[in-house]
C-alpha cells in the first residue's frame, strides 16, 4: 500500500512540474512511468503490459511506434478493427476461393475450414488460420492445373492419332500414284508394243494394283482397329466435357442447399435489369431470414442447421415459377427475384409460404424442429437503381426481426 501512494504522490508531482492537465490518461501513463522509474511494477501497469503482449504482432509494433501506454490510447486502435459484421461477404468470397474452378474436391479439412469462418469471421485475422487459407489455395490450384493438364492430354492424344493416319493414307496415294504414273510413261514412250512385252507391262500393272490393294487393306485395318481407340477417346471427351458442364453448374450453386449462390446471383441480377430497363419487366426483391437459426446450431448441432437450410431452401424453390431465381445470399439469408404481372398476388404467394413453413415441423434425428423466417420485400420500380432496392429490402428484413420475427414487411407498409 506504501508503494502505491508513494507512485500516486509522485506521479501527481511530476503532472503539476510538467503542466499537463491530470486527466485520467495522462494520470495512468505518468503513474506507470513513475514505477518503472521507481523500479516498482504495480499490477495495474504489469495489466497493461500482459495486455498488449496478447495482441498481434503487428498491434504490439503499433503501440510501440504510437507510443500508446494506456487501456484509453489502445481504444484507438480498437477502433481501427473491422467489423465482423461486415466480414460476411468476404468470408463468402473466401469460401468460394476454397473450392476449385474446375473439379470439385471433398476435403474435410476445407469444409470444417470453411465452417468455422463463416461461423466465426473473425478467425481470418489469426495467422495460423491464414497459413491454413494459404495452403489450401496453393492445393485448390494446383489440383485445377492437374485437371486442365489431364484433358489437354486427352485431346492432344486424339489429334496425334488422327494425324498419323492421315499422313499414312496421304504417302500411300502418293507412293501407288507414282508407281502407276511411271508405268504409265514407259508404255506412252514405246513405239511397237509385242506380246511379251505387253505381257511384262500387264505383270507390272497387276503388281502394281495388288501393291494398292494390300497398302489400303492395311490402312483400313489400322483405322478400324484404331477406330476403338478414337472412340474410347470420344467417349472420354464427352464425359470430360461434362464434368466440366457440372463444375460449372457447381461453380455457380451453393454446395448445401442447391440454389443458386451469391456469385450466380449477380449474374442473373444484371439479366433481369436488362429486362426490366429493356421490356419494362416488373420484378419483386425479397430477402428471407431463418428466425433463430443460431440457437438451432448451438442446441442441436451444425448438421441440425443444415438440414433447416437445406429443407428451407427446398420450400422455397418448390413455391416459386421457373422464371422466378432464389439464391443463398450468405449464412441463413436467402434472396429471391420474382417477376410480376400483379403486384396484388405477391402477398398471396408469400403468405402461403409463411403458412406452410409454420405449420410444419423440421425434422432431424427424432427431432421436430419448429422453423419461423422474416422477410423484406420490395417491387423493383420503386427505386432508381436495383441496390437501393435491394438495400430497401434487407432493411425491411431487419426490421421485421427487430418486431418479433416471424413476419413479412412490404416496402407499401403491409406486414403480414
Amino acid at each position: 500500500m506504501g508503494d502505491v501512494i508513494q507512485i500516486h504522490d509522485e506521479a501527481v508531482k511530476r503532472l503539476k512540474q510538467e503542466s499537463l492537465v491530470p486527466t485520467p490518461n495522462n494520470y495512468a501513463k505518468m503513474y506507470c512511468k513513475t514505477a518503472k522509474d521507481m523500479g516498482l511494477s504495480p499490477v495495474e501497469c504489469r495489466k497493461f503490459k500482459e495486455f498488449v503482449q496478447k495482441l498481434p504482432k503487428s498491434d504490439q509494433e503499433y503501440i510501440k511506434n504510437k507510443n500508446l501506454e494506456t487501456f484509453e490510447d489502445v481504444m484507438l486502435l480498437i477502433l481501427r478493427r473491422v467489423d465482423t459484421n461486415n466480414l460476411k461477404k468476404v468470408t463468402s468470397l473466401l469460401h468460394k476461393s476454397l473450392q476449385p474452378s474446375i473439379l470439385k474436391f471433398t476435403d474435410k479439412e476445407v469444409l470444417q475450414l470453411c465452417e468455422d469462418i463463416i461461423d466465426s469471421p473473425e478467425l481470418v485475422f489469426q495467422p495460423d488460420i491464414q497459413d491454413k487459407i494459404d495452403n489450401i489455395i496453393r492445393k485448390r490450384i494446383g489440383l485445377d492445373k492437374e485437371e486442365l493438364n489431364k484433358r489437354t492430354k486427352e485431346i492432344s492424344a486424339l489429334m496425334g492419332f488422327l494425324s498419323k493416319y492421315m499422313k499414312e493414307a496421304i504417302s500411300i496415294n502418293e507412293q501407288s500414284g507414282g508407281d502407276i504414273a511411271k508405268i504409265a510413261n514407259e508404255i506412252s514412250e514405246l513405239d511397237d508394243i509385242d506380246e511379251t512385252t505387253l505381257k511384262e507391262f500387264q505383270d507390272k500393272l497387276v503388281n502394281a494394283a495388288n501393291n494398292i490393294q494390300d497398302a489400303v487393306k492395311q490402312t483400313t485395318q489400322k483405322l478400324e482397329t484404331g477406330s476403338d481407340y478414337v472412340k474410347a477417346l470420344q467417349n472420354r471427351i464427352k464425359k470430360l466435357e461434362e464434368k466440366l458442364e457440372v463444375a460449372e453448374r457447381e461453380n455457380y450453386t451453393d454446395g448445401l442447399t442447391q440454389v443458386l449462390d451469391r456469385k450466380a446471383f449477380e449474374l442473373e441480377v444484371e439479366k433481369y435489369e436488362e429486362m426490366y430497363k429493356r421490356n419494362n419487366m416488373e420484378y419483386a426483391v425479397s430477402f428471407f431470414d431463418i428466425d433463430f437459426f443460431k440457437k438451432v446450431n448451438d442446441t442441436y448441432g451444425h448438421d441440425a442447421g443444415d438440414i433447416v437450410l437445406k429443407t428451407f431452401a427446398q420450400l422455397l424453390k418448390k413455391s416459386l415459377r421457373k422464371t422466378d431465381i432464389i439464391a443463398r445470399y450468405g449464412g441463413e439469408e436467402f434472396v429471391v427475384l420474382s417477376i410480376i404481372k400483379d403486384e396484388a398476388h405477391l402477398p398471396l404467394f408469400l403468405s402461403r409460404l409463411k403458412k406452410i413453413v409454420n405449420e410444419n415441423k423440421f425434422i432431424y434425428k427424432e427431432h421436430k424442429l419448429k422453423v419461423t423466417f422474416s422477410s423484406g420485400v420490395v417491387i423493383r420500380s420503386k427505386y432508381d437503381s436495383f441496390e437501393d432496392a435491394i438495400k430497401k429490402s434487407d432493411d425491411l428484413l431487419y426490421e421485421a426481426k427487430r418486431n418479433g420475427r416471424n413476419q413479412i414487411r412490404f416496402d407499401n407498409g403491409d406486414v403480414i
